[in-house]
């Protein structure tokens, strides 16, 4: 319906400023991509959860579920990464800071990723160190152009 896109993640992340997670100050208008990264990622919050249940349920002690049904199930819920990968795809077209911040991630997901040692900084690093290594060999290109004609 005519819900506001960041209802669904402020139900599974327990508050925030609905729909903008940061990313638009009030008044601002926010990009129709992250908009809609928003509510796909709350759809697909709401299908992984559902994922999960149907296949804990299966394993429970006295269910008779079915190798092929377990397959199934364990299928659709690889299927629905997939899916999360070309939202963020989608998401990181429109505004790369969006999906490489993790603000859109719940307080809990963020603190285990920083203690796991994932920084997003690390990405500029390594994109300013490939950068001055691409600089440096263009000169050295220049440099040996310029000898070639001088020498």
């Amino acid at each position: 319906g005519g819900s506001n896109p960041g209802t669904s993640l402020q139900r599974h992340h327990g508050g925030g400023s609905a729909g903008h997670f940061g990313f638009a100050a009030a008044g601002q208008m926010m990009d129709p991509g992250v908009a809609a990264f928003e509510i796909d990622y709350g759809r697909w919050v709401d299908e992984q959860k559902r994922h999960t249940e149907e296949l804990r349920n299966a394993l429970q002690p006295g269910q008779a579920t079915s190798e092929l049904e377990l397959e199934v199930m364990v299928q659709t819920g690889l299927a629905n990464y997939d899916n999360l990968f070309q939202i963020k795809g989608a998401a990181a077209q429109a505004d790369v800071f969006c999906v490489m911040s993790g603000l859109w991630r719940s307080p809990a997901e963020r603190f285990f990723l920083w203690i796991g040692g994932f920084r997003p900084s690390e990405v500029l690093k390594v994109r300013v160190s490939i950068l001055i290594q691409s600089v440096r060999g263009r000169n050295d290109d220049r440099r040996r152009c310029r000898r070639g004609f001088t020498g």
